[in-house]
C-alpha cells in the first residue's frame, strides 16, 4: 500500500484518527487477521445497478468474508464503516480511509502494519509533529500541507 497522503488528528480524549488517501477498503482490511470479526455500522455500494446497504450484508462477518466480497470488480464501494477489534475503520468512495484508534502511538503502529516499516518511518515523525496537517511523499521528500484543500490544490511538487 502506498497512500497518496496521510494525516493524524488527535481528539480531546487522546484518541487518534489516521487518514490515508487513495487506498481501498480491501487494502485496509488486509492488515487484519482474516478470522477477525468485522462489525459493520454503515455500508453503501453499487453492483450492476443494484444498491447494497447495511441491511444487505451481515452485521458481523469475518475479515476474510469481506475481502472476498470486495474482490468482486463489479462492486463499487461508496461508504464503509466498521469496528474490527479495537479499531474503527471508515472508507469513502473506496479511496479514502480513516482509522480511529485509542492513541497516536497505536496509530503509528497500525501505519507500520499498513505500509511497511520504511515508509512508516519516513512519514511518522511528520505526522506526529504536525497533527491535523496532511503529509505526502514525492521523490523521497516528505511534504507537509496545512489542509486537505492545500494538498488537493498543490502544484506539481
Amino acid at each position: 500500500m502506498n497512500p497518496s497522503c496521510y494525516s493524524l488528528q488527535v481528539d480531546p480524549e487522546g484518541r487518534a484518527v489516521l487518514y490515508l488517501g487513495q487506498v481501498s477498503t480491501s487494502e485496509c482490511l488486509a492488515v487484519f487477521s482474516r478470522s477477525e470479526i468485522v462489525e459493520v455500522s454503515a455500508f453503501g455500494a453499487e453492483r450492476r445497478g443494484v444498491w447494497k446497504t447495511k441491511e444487505s450484508v451481515p452485521d458481523r462477518a469475518s475479515v476474510g468474508w469481506w475481502i472476498a466480497e470486495l474482490a468482486d470488480e463489479a462492486l463499487v464501494v461508496v461508504d464503509f464503516a466498521a469496528r474490527i477489534g479495537e479499531v474503527e475503520l471508515q472508507t469513502h468512495d473506496d479511496g479514502e480511509a480513516s482509522f480511529l484508534v485509542a492513541a497516536p502511538e497505536k496509530a503509528m503502529l497500525l501505519l507500520e502494519q499498513l505500509v511497511g516499516k520504511p515508509l512508516a518511518e519516513a512519514v511518522s515523525a511528520h505526522l506526529m509533529g504536525n497533527p491535523g496537517r496532511f503529509v505526502s511523499r514525492a521523490d523521497e521528500r516528505v511534504l507537509v500541507y496545512p489542509s486537505f484543500a492545500d494538498w488537493i490544490g498543490r502544484a506539481a511538487d
